[in-house]
């Protein structure tokens, strides 16, 4: 499930803010689940970093960023 995330993310399904926070919070919520919050901690917060705000928010960037750490999940 995470990795489907990660790549909805990568692929530019996740055009607005809300989706792409919602994104953000499930590939979290799922890496403590899995106990690997920690070792994933960077991958996170380069996503984290994308929606930090909802007026910054560009949709671009955040598939860019999803891409980019894709393969560490």
């Amino acid at each position: 499930m995470r990795k489907t995330l990660v790549r909805y993310a990568a692929e530019d399904k996740a055009g607005d803010f809300t989706t792409a926070e919602q994104v953000v919070l499930g590939v979290e919520s799922l890496s403590y689940a899995l106990n690997d919050h920690d070792r994933r901690k960077a991958p996170l917060d380069a996503l984290f970093n994308k929606v930090k705000s909802g007026v910054d928010f560009n949709p671009g960037q955040f598939a860019d960023a999803a891409r980019r750490i894709q393969s560490q999940f």
